[in-house]
């Protein structure tokens, strides 16, 4: 997972390395997004419970970029769960709320790419239901999450995000975990 992860930062450095070699576009792209979408998350919380287990779920995004600049701040809130792990009912569901700088890669044609690091929360929850009664288990750790997304922009204002993976790495129950999250779905910009 490490290698890949070490290949997946190389080709998004690269890429943003032949992006910046293009000639910049005159159109100007408004500062302030919203996105809103879909949220898929590979997680694998170290419990004997669990185990390995598909998310899903929402994410929603806001950045704003700084005048002539192409560097801004993002805050990011997702929640995604899965009500039936497996056939005993467990149920398992992660929240982040994390907020960190985002680079905009300059407007290519059609499509507007991005780059981010973010920090801040993961809330864990899981449910172990037992014959009479249910047990709740939930941490809260500090978590990082670096990735990149690629926008699909219908007009100045309104876009679809193609795609936005992310890696990320938290800290629950006393052990580390990382996961792949994927997030698509509609960018507003004003």
């Amino acid at each position: 997972m490490r290698k890949f992860a070490l290949l997946a930062a190389c080709l998004l450095m690269l890429g943003a390395v032949g992006l910046a070699q293009l000639e910049t576009p005159k159109l100007e792209v408004p500062r302030t997004e919203f996105y809103i979408g879909y949220a898929y998350l590979y997680a694998n919380p170290d419990q004997p419970e669990v185990g390995n287990t598909h998310l899903n779920g929402f994410a929603f995004e806001t950045s704003h970029y700084f005048k002539k600049l192409n560097l801004g701040l993002t805050m990011d809130l997702g929640h995604q769960a899965n009500s039936r792990v497996d056939n005993t009912g467990v149920k398992y569901s992660r929240s982040t709320y994390l907020i960190g700088p985002t680079y905009r890669i300059h407007r290519i044609g059609f499509f507007t790419a991005n780059i981010h690091a973010l920090a801040g929360l993961d809330k864990s929850t899981y449910t172990l239901p037992q014959t009479s009664t249910t047990f709740n288990y939930q941490d809260t750790g500090l978590a990082v999450l670096a990735g990149a997304s690629v926008d699909g922009n219908l007009s100045r204002h309104l876009g679809f995000r193609l795609a936005q993976v992310d890696y990320v790495i938290t800290d629950h129950y006393g052990s580390m975990q990382s996961g792949l999250r994927y997030t698509g779905g509609v960018v507003l910009r004003f």
